[in-house]
Formats: C-alpha cells, sequence, structure tokens
C-alpha cells in the first residue's frame, strides 16, 4: 500500500478473515467429533449421500427440525420450513407470492446453501462417493434422483426468466422431498409410498375441464396391472379391489373439492350393487348402468341414499 496507514487497515482486514476462517474450522471439526456416537448418527451419515450435504447441514437439519419422519408427507414438511409459497385465494382467483418464511430459519438457511450445488452438473465425486459408501442401495438411488431431478429443474426455471433467489427457493423446496425421503427410508420405510398413477390435475379440474368420467375397467387393470381378456390373470380382475377403490375415492374427492361434476361408465356398478352404494357414499354425480340391470341397481343406490339421509 501506498501509505502505512492504508497497509495497516488492509493488514487488520486480513486478519479478520483469518481468524474467522480458523474459528469456523474449529466449529465444523467440533461438530464432526461429537456426530460420532450421537443416536442420529446413522441419519446424518444417510443425508450426507446427497449432494451439497455434508456433517454440517445434516446435523443442523436433524437438530433443529427433529425426527423428519414424523411428517407423513413432505409437503407437510416444507410448510414446516417455511419453503412452501404464500398464497392468497379469493373465489376462483389465485394468487401465490414469495416463500411463507414462517420455519425454522437454521434449516432453511443450510438447505438453499445446498441447492446452490444442483446448478452443476449430476456425477458422484470422490468425496460423494466416501459418504455414500457404506449407505444402503436404495438411499444411494434416492440421492442420484435427487441430482438428475434438482439438475433438470435448474435450466427449466431459468428459461423462465426467473431470478436465482427464486430458482434456488424452489431447488431447496424440491430437496426437502428427497431429505424426508431418506430419513424415512432409515427410520420409517412403510411412509414412503408411490405416488397415485390417475388423478385429475387439479388445474384441469379449476380450469379446463368442467366434468370427468372414469373408466372403471381401464381404471382397474391399471392399477392391478392385469388384462381381464387374458384367461391367465383374469380372475385377479376385480374393480372392487381395495386399491382401485381408494383411487376412485380420491378422483371423487377432488372433483367435488373443485366442485365438477364426475360420473363412472363401466361394468362394475352393474354387476355388482354393493360397488354402486361405494359410489354414492363417495359421492358420486352420475352412474351409467346396462339396461337389465336398471332396476336392481337403483334398488340399491336408494337405499344407500336413504341411510345416508337417516344419519
Amino acid at each position: 500500500m501506498p501509505r502505512p496507514q492504508q497497509q495497516i487497515a488492509f493488514q487488520e482486514y486480513v486478519e479478520a478473515v483469518d481468524v474467522q476462517s480458523q474459528r469456523l474450522q474449529r466449529l465444523t471439526q467440533a461438530m464432526i467429533n461429537a456426530l460420532a456416537g450421537w443416536k442420529w448418527e446413522p441419519v446424518v451419515r444417510a443425508l450426507m449421500t446427497l449432494r451439497g450435504v455434508q456433517e454440517v447441514v445434516g446435523m443442523t437439519l436433524v437438530a433443529e427440525a427433529g425426527d423428519l419422519s414424523r411428517f407423513d408427507d413432505p409437503r407437510q414438511l416444507m410448510a414446516f420450513l417455511g419453503l412452501t409459497p404464500s398464497e392468497h385465494t379469493s373465489s376462483d382467483k389465485r394468487w401465490q407470492g414469495g416463500i411463507t418464511k414462517c420455519g425454522n430459519n437454521a434449516c432453511r438457511r443450510v438447505l438453499t446453501e445446498a441447492a446452490h450445488q444442483y446448478r452443476l452438473p449430476p456425477q458422484i465425486s470422490p468425496s460423494l462417493r466416501v459418504r455414500q459408501e457404506k449407505q444402503p442401495q436404495a438411499v444411494r438411488d434416492i440421492a442420484w434422483k435427487a441430482q438428475l431431478r434438482l439438475h433438470h429443474r435448474y435450466p427449466h426455471l431459468s428459461r423462465y426468466r426467473k431470478k436465482n433467489v427464486v430458482i434456488v427457493s424452489a431447488l431447496a423446496r424440491e430437496l426437502v422431498g428427497f431429505v424426508w425421503a431418506i430419513v424415512c427410508q432409515r427410520k420409517a420405510p412403510e411412509k414412503i409410498k408411490a405416488r397415485p398413477v390417475v388423478r385429475p390435475a387439479p388445474k384441469f379440474a379449476r380450469v379446463i375441464f368442467d366434468g370427468f368420467s372414469i373408466g372403471s375397467n381401464d381404471l382397474t387393470q391399471l392399477i392391478l396391472g392385469v388384462d381381464r381378456d387374458s384367461e391367465i390373470v383374469a380372475p385377479i380382475f376385480d374393480e372392487r379391489n381395495a386399491a382401485v377403490k381408494k383411487m376412485i375415492a380420491q378422483v371423487i374427492a377432488v372433483c367435488r373439492a373443485k366442485k365438477r361434476k364426475i360420473g363412472i361408465c363401466g361394468q362394475a356398478p352393474s354387476d355388482y350393487p354393493d360397488f354402486a352404494q361405494f359410489l354414492v357414499e363417495c359421492g358420486i354425480d352420475s352412474i351409467s348402468l346396462n339396461p337389465d340391470t336398471v332396476l336392481k341397481t337403483t334398488a340399491a343406490i336408494l337405499e344407500k341414499e336413504e341411510s345416508r339421509r337417516e344419519r
């Protein structure tokens, strides 16, 4: 520096940076040392299979938010951490704003920092390979899916000219889903379920279509993975299967919530009056029947409606 006073000021800044860097290293090492033997160590080690998640990030998430497997759905965890968009809805108008920021600030910060890593192409670096070495294949598969999914989202959102801070917040929100899946894989595997393969998109129900019709025959083949025309698996084909009925109930519930009409066309209500009663219980608007079963099934429907009115 040209003047001694300037050199002194500059050197003081350098020393301040060195002091803070050394302090950060000491605290990081102390956390690494504390991880060994901690009851949550297996969960933290599993989270470290994710790109951008090392000891400090993993321990912060677990220490601040507790047992993440207590949430039944990753969306609940996203809302808990304040990473979901704020919303103001009135009638058919819907407006979404920035994230709520109503959750744990420390968790939100480390997740946002980790999300920055997913702008880079997916790869397993040497350090990440070491962290994944002793983890189950299911956990490593989730971590790899996170890289593929989040890296794809980054340029996709960039094409819509989103601000970088908005993109990273969106990636952090989706990263929470993978964090939840890994924790559940270690603590509560039964909570990891396949998403429903059939459900009317809320956007369709709200804007595009004014009604829906369920094809029970095709839906049953899709859910059960069977061909009713095959002699080998035809006996398995049954519209009254619990999985099929659950899917139909979900579809009807969505349509009713969006104030859209929904009916059913298929053989099941004609063959099984109890199935028609189940549809009435769910709140379906219309049922198609074969001509020769109209009287019998209508009587079953009226009986069910009478019992519902008496409640």
